[in-house]
């Protein structure tokens, strides 16, 4: 009997042993901004401006420009920008239409993290206005806690004729910063100078291998 409960203590040691020498999973943050080997990461050699073309009257500005994320030749975000000649507001009629604004559409799957921003609009009633979250250099993106995929957000939006309405905290930060991205699972950052909230400019992108 003595071998026998000499055998089993044996096999208990080995398990444990090898239930010792398993190693658990690391997760780390993703940063806005970072750019190590983990990451495919591009920087323009000049910024990305997007052009704006004003219609026949000088009076309402578009431009549109892409960009191919992960480098396979397809475009996976939009970038529009609708503007107002302030020296052509005399034509207006009414109400601007649209209000100046800057959107982003993303596709091929591609999520970006958004922000709900609550707005009273009366009768005891609030909406909720969705911009492009917005990011520092550093900080956490991996725990952005909503995401839109195939979908279109605000970067900003003038509304001046909606007085409780928010243009959104991309509107009049005049710096860079940092939007947060997502596919199948792989996070990313677009690093944008908002210094002029009217000239948006792309410096660098990147996601994860």
């Amino acid at each position: 009997m003595n071998k026998y409960f000499i055998f089993f203590l044996s096999l208990q040691f080995l398990l444990f042993s090898c239930q010792k020498d398993q190693v658990d999973p690391v997760y780390t943050d993703i940063l806005a901004g970072e750019a190590d080997t983990s990451y495919s990461v591009t920087f323009l050699t000049a910024p990305l401006s997007i052009n704006v073309v004003y219609d026949a009257q000088n009076l309402y500005g578009y431009g549109i420009d892409s960009i191919d994320i992960e480098g396979d030749g397809s475009y996976d975000i939009l970038i529009e920008l609708d503007l107002l000649n302030p020296d052509s507001l005399h034509l207006l009629i009414g109400q601007p239409n649209p209000f100046p604004n800057c959107r982003i559409t993303t596709m091929n799957d591609l999520e970006i993290a958004i922000d709900s921003i609550p707005v009273y609009v009366g009768l005891g009633t609030t909406a909720y206005f969705k911009f492009a979250a917005m990011y520092q250099m550093n900080d956490v993106i991996s725990i952005s806690g909503t995401w839109y995929k195939n979908s279109m957000v605000k970067l900003w939006q003038e509304n001046p004729a909606f007085p409780s309405s928010t243009f959104g905290e991309w509107y009049s930060i005049h710096a860079v910063r940092y939007i947060a991205i997502r596919k199948n699972g792989k996070y990313g950052w677009m690093e944008i100078d908002a210094t002029n909230h009217e000239d948006p400019q792309i410096l660098s992108f990147a996601i994860e291998n």
